[in-house]
């Protein structure tokens, strides 16, 4: 996903918590597997994470995962231009060269 796409599947999630009276219960996680130039535009492998207030039997394009498991991450936090969002990985470590 680029960057606006990325912004609109968030808001698709909440107009979707809205809609099924689901509560979002702690932070966003992403996990972002790769991240390629595509016509000088970055292009985000990821995947977003939203923790809710209760067990609910999602259906269409969401997936409910039951057990969360985080080994071996590393933790990064961008804010700002999303066309910059590589040179965080790279300040952080995040990338492997």
């Amino acid at each position: 996903m680029s960057q606006p796409e990325v912004q609109w599947e968030l808001m698709k999630i909440g107009q979707y918590f809205q809609e099924k009276g689901i509560k979002k219960n702690g932070p966003v996680v992403t996990a972002t597997f790769a991240v390629e130039q595509v016509d000088g535009q970055p292009i985000l492998d990821m995947e977003i994470l939203v923790p809710m207030d209760r067990q609910v039997d999602l259906g269409g394009e969401y997936r409910l995962k039951r057990v969360f498991h985080l080994m071996n991450a590393v933790y990064a936090r961008h804010e700002g231009n999303p066309n910059l969002l590589q040179g965080t990985l790279n300040e952080n470590g995040a990338v492997h060269k």
